[in-house]
């Protein structure tokens, strides 16, 4: 009965603050909602969190993308990293945020392709074409960051959540093994990185 009352409230949540962005879609506004609760211990602008938004075609299941150096959202543009001499933290925060009534295993096969390819330090973006620039543009910043600041032997963490409007808190065993195996990945790519992957359902967007 709960997990009912979780998604009531949640869209009427949704429906009442999406009426302050008449121009966007349902789905473009959830994006954004998803992005804003997740991310909201960073005090972001509205432009800060849509410019993460990288949803769309070739988008590699990633529907927003947020890199940060001690808290500071890295820009898309030149990021001036010679400030940060010491306890240097970076983030890298990907979501996913999907209108479905569960968790899939094909949502987390894509964001496995996706850091398979883009989270290589030395992977070469223009010869990956089947990801839009947008998501590369962010991911980019991320590792222009890592290899500048890595000698000073920065705290590294790099967490995945997968936001579902319409599903409970179930995960499907299977779905959690794919987000085992692409938290074991991240992990041999980046072996000094703190790795998490979060599930995230009706009752704690609610929340």
């Amino acid at each position: 009965v709960m997990a009912g009352n979780d998604q009531q409230v949640l869209s009427l949540i949704l429906k009442s603050q999406h009426a302050e962005y008449p121009d966007l879609s349902e789905a473009d506004f959830f994006e954004q909602f998803c992005a804003e609760q997740i991310l909201k211990d960073y005090d972001l602008s509205v432009e800060d969190i849509q410019r993460g938004i990288v949803d769309g075609e070739h988008d590699g299941g990633a529907d927003s993308v947020y890199a940060f150096v001690n808290g500071e959202l890295i820009p898309e543009d030149n990021f001036d990293l010679s400030p940060f001499k010491k306890d240097v933290s970076i983030e890298l925060h990907v979501i996913q945020s999907k209108s479905a009534d569960g968790f899939s295993e094909g949502a987390i096969d894509k964001l496995t392709a996706l850091a398979t390819s883009l989270l290589k330090i030395n992977a070469d973006y223009s010869a990956i074409p089947q990801y839009n620039e947008a998501v590369k543009s962010v991911l980019d910043g991320f590792r222009n960051a890592y290899t500048h600041l890595v000698g000073k032997f920065p705290s590294l963490s790099i967490n995945y959540y997968y936001a579902a409007k319409k599903a409970d808190q179930h995960v499907h065993q299977n779905t959690q093994l794919k987000a085992d195996a692409l938290k074991a990945l991240t992990s041999e790519l980046f072996p000094e990185a703190t790795v998490n992957f979060e599930f995230i359902a009706a009752p704690k967007l609610v929340e």
